[in-house]
């Protein structure tokens, strides 16, 4: 017998059709038999474990992709540009050597290898941004694990770092006061920078380097005598700057340093230690800086530039201005009078002599101490053409002191010079003693 309306609504299933479903609770339905069946939705944890799979594996954005082979590539030039790059900086101080342009050079070629280097680093972590982006959130949630679990490793493999324990148990936590602590701390570091700048000389003995320093007097000979990069680097930083003074403030700053005097007296000592006669270790001392190759790269510095006299010895080089200073040190540390001329373009020494030996009415010896050449001698002409003066800027290093005989070189140097004027071809006799004056003053060592 069918169901008419009025017994379909007897029945009850417009509760079925009314009340939605709710999840969690049991659900009262008729079967066909008209009995009824409890039925139970989809449970609270079942609905997060379901939530979280399709977290799991979903992709924020999914057209996101890891290109391996563009990622290689830039890597692998990122790379070799890097290995280039320390390749010019270990040749550096040789294309310096070269000269002026070859030093612009050298620059360009860094500045050209670091554009191309963020470029193809950049393109690679761009690559490798879009790689992780295109995970889905589980990848990136076990690479965030990965991560934090290897800085973990590391931070207890690093015994400056782990030392939490110690100070967990040396501390106690209820008289911690923050305030106190920071001051305690700044002053802690006020302190130890006071006390490192008042001695900073705990660095001096760093980057030892023994060299051999070549002289002429009776031949070719060489001081060894070993200097110290850190001591170096420290007048480095020294500023050469002036106010007021130009000969104080940059000049006699050069001369007047105490752990330069400290680290140099061993040196004179060496020096005074060689033959017997006084004016013999001063000639030594001139050959010894004239023979210290010359910095072609340095040629365009100004005076705030200069060497101390220690750099020039640590350094092996100088231009002229740096060998001057040397040699006027190294002279005045012997006793003698000396004096700097200078020019807008050169610098050279002056030493005290008599009268018909001196130069330009000053009462000064001339010395050139750009390469080997004889005391008293005057090139006609330095490189770019420029020529020495008669009235140079006298810089007098020391007011009194020792004269220097110089007759012997006067009358080598005339000699010289009345050979160099005859040409480049000479006989044999006046070759012989072009040859034997070249020999006797080292005059052909090339620096």
């Amino acid at each position: 017998m069918g169901l008419t309306d009025c017994d379909y609504m007897k029945k009850g299933y417009q509760v079925e059709r009314s009340a939605p479903k709710r999840r969690g609770v049991i659900d009262l339905t008729r079967t066909t038999e008209g009995n009824e069946k409890p039925r139970r939705s989809r449970s609270r944890l079942n609905q997060k474990y379901y939530n979280f799979k399709r977290w799991f594996f979903n992709r924020r954005h999914p057209y996101s992709r890891f290109r391996f082979g563009d990622f290689t590539l830039n890597t692998g030039l990122t790379i070799g540009l890097i290995l280039a790059l320390f390749i010019v900086l270990s040749y550096f101080e040789v294309l310096n050597s070269f000269g002026f342009w070859f030093t612009w050079l050298g620059i360009a070629l860094l500045l050209a290898l670091l554009c191309f280097i963020v470029k193809y680093f950049y393109n690679a972590l761009i690559n490798l941004k879009y790689g992780i982006r295109g995970l889905t959130n589980g990848a990136k949630l076990i690479l965030v694990i990965i991560l934090i679990l290897g800085l973990w490793q590391v931070y207890q493999g690093h015994p400056d770092l782990n030392t939490s324990e110690s100070v967990i148990d040396t501390t106690n936590l209820f008289k911690i006061n923050p305030i106190q602590d920071v001051v305690s701390n700044f002053t802690k570091n006020i302190t130890d920078e006071a006390f490192s700048s008042f001695d900073p000389s705990s660095t001096f003995n760093e980057s030892p380097k023994s060299q051999g320093y070549y002289y002429c007097l009776d031949g070719r000979k060489s001081i060894t005598f070993t200097t110290y990069g850190g001591l170096s680097n420290y007048l480095a930083k020294e500023g050469h700057s002036y106010y007021s003074d130009y000969k104080q403030e940059v000049i006699m700053e050069l001369f007047q340093n105490s752990y330069q005097n400290k680290y140099l007296e061993p040196f004179i000592d060496e020096i005074r230690g060689l033959p017997n006669s006084p004016d013999n270790q001063a000639k030594i001392a001139i050959s010894l800086v004239q023979h210290i190759p010359y910095k072609w790269s340095g040629l365009y510095l100004t005076s705030t530039d200069w060497y101390y006299p220690y750099e020039t010895l640590y350094q092996n080089q100088g231009v002229c201005c740096d060998k001057s200073v040397l040699l006027a040190y190294l002279l005045d540390q012997l006793g003698y009078d000396v004096v700097l001329f200078e020019w807008d373009q050169h610098m050279a020494v002056g030493i005290r002599c008599s009268e018909k030996y001196d130069f330009q009415n000053t009462g000064y010896a001339f010395i050139e101490t750009t390469s080997p050449t004889i005391i008293t001698y005057v090139p006609d002409e330095y490189f770019g053409g420029f020529q020495i003066t008669p009235s140079p800027n006298i810089i007098h290093v020391s007011e009194a002191g020792r004269i220097l005989d110089v007759s012997e070189e006067y009358k080598d140097a005339q000699a010289y010079k009345n050979l160099v004027s005859m040409g480049p071809v000479l006989d044999q006799y006046y070759y012989s003693r072009w040859l034997e004056i070249s020999n006797k003053y080292d005059l052909q060592y090339d620096t």
